[in-house]
């Protein structure tokens, strides 16, 4: 049985695992805070230090779980955050990538036969050199570019259109970095301040 260098617990035969380039195997949780804490996929092996490059999904042909696996562990697991009227929470669970919320209390939600495409673009996202806020900024504008403006059979290459249209004609290092401005250009909503500032304290994503 091996040892996770990073959480320094046995690696167990029903543990979801990451085995990075290297050959260096850790748990997927434990990978993923490495992610996260690194800005991206290419991140340096804790034991040998040489970089990362396998991008692969922990699950096969699972896009909502795959989705889920770079997400808060407690994301499929609590209920909804929306405080009520009466200060009681909600009891419903919430939508994936809908800020902590269920279809009632955020209605412009992704539907399941978008996940795939969802997923595919968030792990792309992942292996980009973007800082923390702008990959946020990008993985809420990927989903809204899904649920507004792609068509049926529109693929990753047509969200990253929009973005490099963006990159292109703002033309500005700072809208470059922080990506802040993406949805104004397109008259999109922006994402919860309260989600955006949860996720960037904790260094992860709900």
């Amino acid at each position: 049985m091996n040892t996770c260098s990073i959480c320094l617990e046995d690696i167990k035969e029903n543990n979801i695992i990451k085995k990075l380039s290297c050959g260096h195997s850790y748990h997927f949780n434990c990978f993923k805070k490495l992610v996260f804490n690194h800005g991206n996929f290419f991140t340096p092996c804790p034991l040998c230090r040489e970089i990362n490059f396998s991008i692969n999904y922990p699950l096969k042909d699972d896009y909502k779980n795959n989705i889920l696996m770079m997400c808060h562990s407690g994301v499929s697991k609590i209920k909804c955050s929306h405080i009520k009227k009466n200060g009681t929470k909600c009891k419903l669970k919430p939508k994936l990538m809908n800020y902590g919320c269920c279809h009632i209390h955020n209605k412009v939600i992704l539907k399941e036969d978008k996940y795939e495409l969802f997923c595919k673009y968030f792990y792309h996202i992942l292996t980009t050199n973007y800082k923390w806020i702008s990959i946020l900024y990008l993985i809420d504008f990927g989903k809204k570019v899904i649920i507004h403006f792609l068509k049926k059979d529109d693929g990753l290459e047509h969200i990253l259109e929009y973005l490099y249209r963006y990159i292109n004609i703002s033309n500005n290092i700072d809208h470059y970095f922080y990506m802040n401005k993406i949805f104004d250009f397109y008259k999109l909503e922006k994402p919860p301040d309260s989600w955006l500032s949860y996720c960037l304290k904790n260094k992860t994503i709900i």
